[in-house]
C-alpha cells in the first residue's frame, strides 16, 4: 500500500514545483515589491542623473514611468513599465524614446487606452530654441512613431514646459507655454494621432496670446475630442489671474456668434463675438445711436483675429479688425512709431478666431466674410469697416461708395 501511494505523492509534489518555478518565471507567483523602506524598487540605476520622473497607470495595477536622463552626457527621456508585482517589465534601465541627441527635458505622459503610452518633452535638439516632441510607446516597450519623437511645435524662440491629455481616440492633445511672438509667453496647443501625426495647424492652435505673460497650463479632456485648458495669466499686468479656454476636437474653440451693431448718427459699424459687451451696447453703454443690424457669422477656425481701436481725440473713433498676421503685426508698429497725439490704430485684443482665406480662397467648410471701408482718410471723416458675411450688406455700403476689400475671413459653416 505505501509504495503503492508513493508514486501519486511524488508527482503532487513535482507538480507543485513546476507551478512555483513558472510563477517565479513570471513574477507573479511572489511579490517582488519591496518591504524595506531603505531598499525599494529600482527602476533606473544606471550612471549619471536620472530625474524629473512621472507616471500614469498602466490599466493593470502597474505603472508606466517616464524620466529625464543624463547617462549619455546629455539629456535623454526614457520609459519603463512596472507591473503590480513590483517586476519592471521592460529592457534593463528603460527604453530611449528618441534615438538621436535630444537634450530633452520635464516629459510628462498618458495613456494611449491600449496598455502603453504616450510621451511628451521639451526637446533642444535645433540647439538654437526648445521644440516640443512626442512619442508612443506601446505595452511591450517598443516606440511606436519616429525613432527621433514627432515634432509637435518647432516654431521659432521657445516652446517648453508641456501638458498633455487623452483626446479619447488612441491620441492625445497637447498644449505648451510658447514664446514664438518674442515678446510675450502664450498657450499654444496641437492634437496628435494614435498614429503620429499632428491633427491641427502647423506648431499649433493659439489658445491664449494676450499681452504680457500666460503660463503654468493645465489641461483636461473634454470628452468629445477636445480639450478644457487653464493657466495663470499676467494680461492685466497688475495681478496673476486664472484663465480658462475649450478648445474642440478640430482645434477651433466654440462657434460663438459674432454680432454686428449700426449707429445710426456716426454711420460706422462694430462687431463683437463677446456677450457680455454685446449687452452692454444693448443697454446704452457704448453711447446712444448703436442698433443691431441682424447679420453675424459664427467664430471658430485657426487664428485669433486683433482688435484695434483709435481713440475719440484725434481718432479714428472706430475699431479695426484683421485676421492676417502680418497686417496685425504691421499696426502694432505703426502703433509705435506713431506718436499718440496722431491718429493711429491702437491694439486691443484678441477678439474672435477665424480662418485666414489663402489666395482670396476659403477652405471648405468656411464661408467668406467680406470687409469694406468707408474711405474715410481720404473723406477726412473717421475711418470705419464693415465686416460682414451677407453679400448684399458689403453691397448696400459699397453702393453709397464704400470699398470692397474683398474676403478677409472664412467662417465656420
Amino acid at each position: 500500500m505505501e509504495s503503492f501511494n508513493a508514486v501519486p505523492r511524488m508527482s503532487c509534489f513535482i507538480a507543485m514545483l513546476v507551478v512555483l518555478f513558472a510563477g517565479l518565471l513570471s513574477g507573479n507567483a511572489v511579490a517582488a515589491w519591496s518591504t524595506n523602506p531603505t531598499v525599494n524598487n529600482a527602476i533606473s540605476t544606471t550612471p549619471d542623473y536620472q530625474s524629473h520622473p512621472t507616471l500614469i497607470s498602466d490599466g493593470s495595477g502597474g505603472a508606466i514611468i517616464t524620466w529625464q536622463d543624463a547617462r549619455s552626457g546629455t539629456n535623454d527621456i526614457y520609459v519603463q513599465r512596472i507591473n503590480a508585482s513590483g517586476v519592471v517589465q521592460w529592457a534593463v534601465d528603460g527604453v530611449k524614446i528618441s534615438t538621436g541627441v535630444s537634450y530633452g527635458s520635464n516629459p510628462t505622459l498618458i495613456s494611449d487606452g491600449s496598455g502603453g503610452a504616450i510621451i511628451t518633452w521639451y526637446d533642444g535638439r535645433s540647439g538654437a530654441s526648445w521644440d516640443i516632441y512626442a512619442q508612443r510607446i506601446n505595452a511591450s516597450g517598443v516606440v511606436q512613431w519616429l525613432a527621433d519623437g514627432v515634432a509637435i511645435s518647432t516654431a521659432s524662440d521657445d516652446q517648453s514646459n508641456p501638458t498633455i491629455t487623452s483626446d479619447g481616440s488612441g491620441g492625445a492633445i497637447i498644449a505648451w507655454q510658447d514664446f514664438r511672438s518674442g515678446t510675450n509667453q502664450d498657450i499654444y496647443a496641437q492634437r496628435i494621432s494614435s498614429s503620429g501625426v499632428v491633427q491641427w495647424t502647423a506648431n499649433g492652435v493659439a489658445i491664449s496670446t494676450a499681452v504680457n505673460y500666460q503660463f503654468d497650463q493645465t489641461m483636461i479632456s473634454d470628452g468629445s475630442g477636445g480639450a478644457i485648458i487653464t493657466w495663470q495669466d499676467f494680461r492685466s499686468d497688475t495681478n496673476q489671474d486664472i484663465y480658462a479656454q475649450r478648445v474642440g476636437a478640430n482645434g477651433a474653440f466654440a462657434s460663438l456668434p459674432v454680432v454686428e451693431f449700426y449707429n445710426t448718427n456716426l454711420d460706422h459699424y462694430f462687431i463683437t463675438a463677446n456677450t457680455g459687451e454685446a449687452a452692454g451696447i444693448d443697454g446704452g453703454s457704448a453711447g446712444p445711436g448703436w442698433i443691431r443690424t441682424g447679420n453675424s457669422f459664427k467664430s471658430g477656425g485657426s487664428t485669433s483675429v486683433c482688435r484695434f481701436y483709435g481713440s475719440q481725440v484725434p481718432g479714428p473713433n472706430s475699431h479695426f479688425y484683421t485676421a492676417s498676421a502680418s497686417e496685425c503685426d504691421g499696426l502694432k508698429q505703426l502703433q509705435t512709431t506713431t506718436p499718440a497725439a496722431q491718429k493711429r490704430w491702437n491694439f486691443e485684443s484678441l477678439d474672435f478666431v477665424s480662418t485666414p482665406p489663402t489666395n482670396g480662397i476659403c477652405p471648405t467648410g468656411t464661408a467668406p466674410v467680406y470687409r469694406a471701408y468707408n474711405n474715410g482718410f481720404a473723406r477726412v471723416v473717421d475711418s470705419n469697416h464693415r465686416i460682414s458675411s451677407a453679400t448684399a450688406a458689403i453691397q448696400e455700403v459699397v453702393a453709397r461708395g464704400w470699398i470692397d476689400e474683398g474676403i478677409v475671413m472664412c467662417a465656420p459653416i
